[in-house]
């Protein structure tokens, strides 16, 4: 499940609009308080424990809406505990970066298993 929310606190940043970005693979258990998604303690206590995979290589991933990329690219984000990327879908730059209120999960063992939550997603044109 994605959950994508404005970022109410800095809700624009220069000519960047902020987004809280959240995924979370199936298996996972949401709970929904005062129409607000947050991933369930059950599922962050029973999550894996996190993997060493290499950092991701410091480029502009392109076409990021086409296919699953923005999935792999958070998933490659979650897995290697990565601070920041930044990704290009035509005239639209899309930097991905952790705040203090961002966490991964590893949540199972298959391809996409790793919950990501509030992760700042800021979208810019150039």
């Amino acid at each position: 499940m994605v959950h994508l929310t404005a970022n109410t606190q800095d809700k624009t940043q220069g000519a960047k609009t902020l987004y809280n970005y959240s995924y979370w693979p199936a298996g996972s258990v949401i709970d929904i308080k005062n129409n607000k998604f947050s991933l369930s303690e059950r599922t962050v206590n029973q999550a894996l424990p996190s993997i060493k995979i290499p950092p991701l290589p410091v480029q502009r991933f392109g076409d990021i809406l086409y296919g699953s990329k923005l999935r792999s690219l958070t998933q490659a984000m979650c897995l290697s505990q990565e601070q920041s990327t930044v990704a290009q879908q035509d005239e639209f730059l899309i930097g991905f970066s952790i705040t203090e209120n961002t966490s991964y999960h590893r949540v199972n063992a298959k391809e996409f298993g790793c919950a990501i939550s509030n992760l700042n997603l800021a979208l810019s044109t150039f």
